[in-house]
């Protein structure tokens, strides 16, 4: 695939995440966003915590990656064995469920709606990611795998891996909002 074909997919992919976040759940208030279908499962706003946590590495990292590769043509694109793994661990359509780090652990407090405002700017920072790159060779400039800063992944992979990540929790969030509406209300006594 080329890098122009790739670049577009995920700028088609970002804006439609944007969108998705502006109608399904900026407007509702900051209860149902707290709401946890159990115990065990992320709130809507505990999903939106977990993505940020990992934007603050992975957009500083592909910023000074961008920043740093080398000019060129619109390339095809070239996966690594890491890259590949990565997409597909982190892909929707992969149902199985996937441990994460106790660092990007949402906390456990009441959050708010700041949650859903900051990850709305990292997708406006995404955007110019992908804008920037688009000159740019991905497949050679690398960015270090945040659990393991000796295992690389390409701008390429790593732009994608942030956007399936972010695609596979929206259904998440969006899952827990399912769940709210199905229960019943629990009276107090």
């Amino acid at each position: 695939m080329k890098t122009t074909t790739l670049l577009h997919q995920l700028k088609d992919q970002t804006q439609t995440i944007i969108r998705d976040v502006e109608t399904k759940f900026k407007s509702l208030p900051e209860a149902q966003l707290n709401f946890k279908p159990t115990s065990e499962k992320w709130s809507v706003l505990e999903c939106f915590e977990h993505l940020n946590l990992y934007s603050q590495y992975y957009l500083t990292a592909l910023e000074t990656a961008i920043n740093n590769a080398a000019q060129t043509q619109p390339q095809e694109v070239k996966y690594t064995w890491i890259g590949k793994k990565s997409i597909a661990m982190m892909h929707p359509s992969n149902t199985k469920k996937q441990k994460t780090f106790k660092k990007m652990i949402p906390s456990k407090s009441k959050l708010t709606t700041d949650v859903l405002a900051t990850f709305l700017n990292d997708q406006q920072r995404i955007l110019r990611m992908i804008e920037k790159a688009s000159s740019l060779n991905i497949s050679k400039a690398v960015v270090p795998v945040e659990f393991f800063k000796l295992l690389k992944m390409n701008i390429a992979e790593t732009l994608e891996f942030v956007i399936v990540h972010e695609q596979r929790h929206l259904i998440q969030a969006e899952n827990a909002l399912v769940h709210k509406s199905s229960s019943q209300p629990i009276l107090a006594i």
